[in-house]
């Protein structure tokens, strides 16, 4: 796919290449999805695969499971993950996960995030995203408790650390 935007857009212009249609935020483009985008109640309580989370609901699901005072909030640990395999948080509160990445570009070292209540994590994540220089990536997300997690690979990015907060 080759993306070539408009190089001075207004707001609310749209872009369409390959299928997708991308809009102007003022700021950033962004993809617009025929997604529903779940409520902090169905993130609570669970809901169907086709609702997106955001970190808003992402959080709310978190809070249900708050970790109280005395607690243990978790320790960050470097574990062996691999790609698109899915783990569950068995720790007994939400659990934080950083990973981080290694490509040849940024589109190498592009990947999904996806958790769920269910197994397999099939729901995207909008984790907190940086991109280094070289094409390196991290991600950084909350797994509420009990719940599946995994990381797909979109192209060919290195694993180069995974760490849970357990």
């Amino acid at each position: 796919m080759s993306l070539n935007f408009p190089s001075a857009p207004t707001v609310g212009q749209e872009y369409t290449s390959d299928g997708l249609t991308f809009v102007w935020s003022g700021v950033v483009w962004y993809v617009r999805s025929s997604l529903q985008w779940a409520t902090d109640a169905e993130a609570v309580a669970g809901f169907a695969a086709d609702r997106v989370m955001t970190p808003g609901t992402l959080k709310a699901a978190s809070d249900a499971n708050p970790v109280t005072p005395g607690s243990p909030v978790g320790v960050p640990t470097v574990v062996t993950r691999s790609f698109a395999v899915n783990y569950q948080n068995t720790v007994g509160y939400p659990m934080l996960v950083a990973i981080n990445l290694a490509g040849n570009s940024t589109e190498d070292s592009n990947a999904t995030p996806l958790i769920g209540d269910a197994n397999p994590a099939n729901r995207t994540v909008y984790a907190s995203i940086g991109v280094r220089r070289n094409g390196d990536s991290s991600f950084q997300f909350i797994v509420p408790t009990g719940w599946w997690y995994r990381l797909d690979r979109a192209r060919n990015p290195i694993l180069t650390r995974w760490t849970e907060w357990r």
